[in-house]
Parts: structure tokens; C-alpha cells; sequence
């Protein structure tokens, strides 16, 4: 691979000496297990630290099954400062997400969490394009993800803009009354839609989280996951601590497996560090895909 990287570009130079010549991968199969089924191979380290192309091109997408943490560690990454990296593919399919403005939230923490990484470059799918319905562009509903995105209005694509919410809970600490070895409590809050936290046992089941510092809250989102299908009845409790908790919203009807669940308070809610969900009713074992609290650092 390395050798057929060279070679393309000792000729494309031969050509416009001015080039600048790339290759582009999807993650290869493991460590992390990815593409199940998919037998294509994708060999990448070598590519990245030892081939002469001038900038690295690595596609990772949020909300499949690995985090970005995890597609890194596939791609043999290894924090590459000496030669460019860009994410030439990111995006998301619009039935993983509850709304645009909740991928644009995503998508945003997920350019920021890459630079971390070395990453130095994105290229969103896609920007304004109609052919893959299913997946979402930029310039859906008035341009909400090119907003969050756009170099004019977020001039540092490492840090948040000023005014935009973000999703407060993704992998803060997490504890539930209970749950299965595999499914654990902090499936609830990795931002991968595939994961769940389950409890394996029915009601009266709680997860807490606790964000880190005061939040000022815009809205809180639930992703069901549920069977078999019923009346449910959630609670949503916040406060600055766990002995100081109030309720501020009960969720209370026929839910189903990727239903999403919104509370929108009519004004933000302030200096919240903790919010529990205590589920009271289901046919089900208590689970969940993800909680998000979208808001902002109260102060």
C-alpha cells in the first residue's frame, strides 16, 4: 500500500509539479470490532506514518458504532502531528438522530473532540446536496447544521461558539440502580444510538448524571429503548446535587423502541449539576439509547 501510494504520487508530480496528493480511507475492521460483514480491507497506519502522501484523508461518522476515540485507535492515528489529517467524510443519517438541531449539536462536539486527536481539516456530508435523503446536509431547516459548523460564525473549529448549546451530558459520570454487565449505565450518555444502558428489570429503575458543574438547561431528550412497546411513566428530576432534587417534568404515555422524549422547559433551568430519570411504569426492562441535557455553562 505504501509502495502504491508513492508511486501515484511520484507520477501525478511528473505531471503538475504542484500537487498535492492524498488517500482516503474508511476505519479498518478492528482492534475496535467495525463494518461487520463488510469484507473489504482497509490497512491505514502504514499509510498515515510512513507513505509520502502529503495530507491523510480518514472518514469517521457519529452515531454508528464506534466513538471517535475508538476510530483514532482502528486508524492507527496515534496523535500524527507531522503530516496534515483531515476528516474528508462526517456526517450523520437523519434516522439516527431526534432532529437536525440535535445532529448539528453532535456534529459539532464531534469536530471539536477530533482536534484533540490531529486532526486538521473537515469536510461535512454532505454540504447541500439532495441525492442520499437519508442522510443529513448542511443547509437543512434554514442551514442549522452549517451554522454550527461554518468557519464564519464558529471561527475556531477546536472550541464551541458563543451561544451555542451543547449536549452537557455526553460522557459525564453516570450510576443506575442497576444494569446488565454489557449494557452499562454510561451507554446512556456515549452519544452512540446503538448502545443502551438496561437495567434487566422492570420499574422502579433510575439512571443519574451528574454534569460536571452548574448547567444552565435548554431542554432534556430521551431516546427510548423499549419492547415490548406499552404506557410509561418517567420522571425528571434536577438540582445541584443528589439530596437536593426537583422534579420538572413526568413523562406519561404509550412509548415505543426509538421513540424520542423531549422536555423544553418554558425558561432554562439554572444551576442544575444532576439530573436522575426514575422510570415508575413500563411493560419493559427499564432502558435507554441516550440522555442528552442541552445547554451551557451556567457562568
Amino acid at each position: 500500500l505504501v509502495y502504491w501510494i508513492d508511486e501515484m504520487r511520484s507520477a501525478i508530480l511528473q505531471v503538475d509539479p504542484t500537487a498535492l496528493v492524498s488517500v482516503g480511507f474508511f476505519q479498518p475492521h478492528g482492534p475496535n470490532a467495525s463494518r461487520i460483514g463488510d469484507p473489504r480491507i482497509s490497512v491505514t497506519e502504514p499509510a498515515i506514518w510512513q507513505s509520502a502522501a502529503d495530507f491523510i484523508d480518514l472518514h469517521a461518522y457519529p452515531g454508528f458504532e464506534l466513538n471517535l476515540e475508538q476510530y483514532v485507535e482502528n486508524y492507527g492515528l496515534n496523535s500524527m502531528q507531522e503530516k496534515p489529517v483531515i476528516m474528508g467524510e462526517f456526517g450523520g443519517e437523519v434516522s439516527r438522530f431526534a432532529s437536525v438541531t440535535q445532529a448539528a449539536q453532535r456534529f459539532t462536539r464531534w469536530q471539536i473532540e477530533s482536534c484533540a486527536h490531529g486532526f486538521d481539516g473537515w469536510l461535512f456530508w454532505t454540504w447541500d446536496t439532495q441525492e442520499q435523503p437519508d442522510f443529513f446536509n448542511a443547509k437543512m431547516e434554514n442551514g442549522l447544521i452549517a451554522q454550527a459548523l461554518s468557519p464564519a460564525l464558529r471561527h475556531d473549529p477546536c472550541e464551541f461558539g458563543e451561544n451555542l448549546p451543547q449536549n452537557m451530558a455526553a460522557g459525564k459520570p453516570v450510576s443506575a440502580s442497576r444494569a446488565l454487565p454489557d449494557q452499562p449505565a454510561s451507554n446512556a450518555v456515549d452519544e452512540i444510538f446503538d448502545t443502551i444502558w438496561n437495567s434487566g428489570a422492570g420499574p422502579v429503575q433510575s439512571v443519574e448524571i451528574d454534569l460536571g458543574g452548574t448547567v444552565r438547561v435548554t431542554s432534556i431528550r430521551l431516546t427510548v429503548s423499549q419492547y415490548p412497546e406499552g404506557t410509561t411513566i418517567h420522571q425528571v428530576w434536577a438540582g445541584l446535587d443528589s439530596n437536593s432534587l426537583v422534579l420538572v417534568h413526568t413523562f406519561n404515555g404509550f412509548t415505543q423502541d426509538l421513540d424520542i422524549l423531549d422536555f423544553t422547559p418554558p425558561e432554562p433551568l439554572s444551576s442544575v449539576r444532576v439530573i436522575r430519570i426514575v422510570t415508575t411504569e413500563s411493560p419493559s426492562w427499564v432502558a435507554w439509547r441516550e440522555i442528552e441535557v442541552v445547554g451551557w455553562d451556567d457562568g
